[in-house]
């Protein structure tokens, strides 16, 4: 999996390796996505059918979760 998420007691630590093609989505286009099953299943399927990355940046992952 080109992303993992590892819990270090009260934090949450992901790592991400690249993979091409790659795949940015602005904080809006996540959560739309996000907010459907059916997107989420698509978007999902297109980028492995690719062998692709979702390119995760730190401030999109702050637009959904908290950083300390």
């Amino acid at each position: 999996m080109a992303i993992s998420f590892a819990f270090d007691c009260e934090d949450v630590v992901w790592t991400q390796r690249f993979v091409s093609p790659k795949v940015y989505l602005d904080t809006f286009a996540i959560r739309e996505i996000s907010d459907s099953d059916e997107l989420s299943v698509r978007f999902a399927e297109a980028v492995q059918s690719r062998n692709g990355t979702w390119l995760l940046a730190a401030v999109s992952m702050g637009g959904v979760c908290p950083f300390r």
